[in-house]
């Protein structure tokens, strides 16, 4: 294997090389001498990306962007994540967040695999849509600090009718009246 980090900021390797002995990888079996290659993006590669200004600002200097894998020079795989939404947290101050998590295969489309859709004022994600068809509420606790439930096939606002999240989320210790709450969600 080779690691290339080039001459940018970097502190994670931007280019991995891989020279084939004969094995399966991404769906397609490696013939001796074919290369795979994993080529990693970062907000100082792509500084058009929504946001990657802001990553920067906030010292995010290794968030991940883009991925692709390529056999012989071919792109095979492509994994995009974008940080297209803004949260505020402490004193109001505005940090970038995931909102999506997107797939391509070959010469497909892009595909969305994950929309974040809401998150606390800790900067937690708490409700997710994976493949446009599942809802998922997390439910956080301990002063934002752990996750204490994960709740499928609802919406926030599903979830948060039954019980305040954001309140639930600043206790330092969730009471046993929290649990019976949550425990009557997944029930």
């Amino acid at each position: 294997n080779t690691y290339n980090w080039d001459t940018r900021p970097h502190l994670y390797p931007i280019k991995t090389e891989t020279f084939s002995h004969a094995y399966y990888i991404a769906d397609e079996i490696l013939r001796y001498g074919d290369s795979y290659v994993t080529k990693y993006y970062y907000p100082v590669d792509l500084p058009n990306k929504v946001n990657s200004n802001k990553l920067i600002e906030h010292g995010r200097i290794n968030t991940l962007l883009k991925k692709e894998e390529l056999i012989n020079d071919v792109v095979k795989t492509e994994i995009e994540y974008e940080y297209g939404k803004t949260i505020s947290i402490n004193n109001n101050q505005q940090i970038p967040v995931m909102n999506r998590f997107k797939t391509k295969m070959g010469n497909a489309s892009s595909e969305e695999r994950l929309e974040f859709k809401e998150y606390d004022s800790y900067g937690n994600p708490i409700h997710l849509n994976q493949n446009n068809s599942i809802d998922i509420v997390y439910i956080w606790g301990y002063e934002g600090q752990h996750l204490i439930a994960e709740i499928k096939n609802a919406t926030y606002s599903q979830v948060n009718s039954v019980i305040n999240i954001d309140q639930l989320a600043r206790k330092a210790q969730p009471e046993d009246s929290d649990y019976s709450a949550i425990r009557a969600l997944n029930g």
